[in-house]
């Protein structure tokens, strides 16, 4: 998870591979790109216009009145952004969509600049906090994940999505 207290390091290609400086400084600024959306965002999710997980995702969280700043990793000039997302969070799932195994990266959520994960770990990480008694709801570092859905939830809003099989 990647988080105020989170040392995470920029990916770069391995020294004297034959990446040049400019290919370095691309990576570090787009890195750079991805913490400050991150530092900014109360919710924010990486995702692609096709991806319906991240439809889903973007449903769940309107439950609980909540918006989700969106990146499109799909838009030309977020292409690099997209390797740097996969590579800072290691986040790859195969999804089976439409009877085809597909490698994702989307969607890729980060609530109170915690990393959660893809759709499914959005909805475990809900649950959890809706259960006072788990180890998530008890433990300070995610006091804030926890706050973002109780808070101006309206009535009734815990637990209504339902888990789609084989998701992101």
């Amino acid at each position: 998870m990647i988080g105020a207290n989170s040392v995470v390091h920029p990916p770069g290609p391995a020294s004297g591979a034959g990446a040049n400086q400019e290919q370095e400084k691309q990576v570090r600024d787009t890195f750079a790109k991805m913490e400050d959306a991150v530092a900014k965002n109360s919710c924010l999710m990486f995702s692609t216009k096709s991806c319906p997980y991240c439809h889903y995702a973007k449903d769940f969280l309107q439950h609980f009145g909540k918006k989700c700043h969106t990146i499109q990793l799909d838009e030309e000039n977020n292409r690099l952004l997209g390797a740097v997302v996969t590579a800072v969070t290691n986040q790859r799932t195969v999804l089976e969509f439409r009877g085809k195994g597909t490698d994702a990266l989307v969607p890729n959520i980060f609530i109170e600049q915690l990393h959660v994960g893809g759709y499914d770990e959005l909805l475990a990480v809900e649950q959890q906090c809706r259960n006072t008694q788990s180890l998530l709801a008890t433990d300070k570092k995610y006091e804030k994940v926890c706050s973002f859905f109780s808070e101006n939830s309206p009535p009734g809003a815990q637990g209504q999505a339902q888990s789609r099989v084989g998701g992101g």
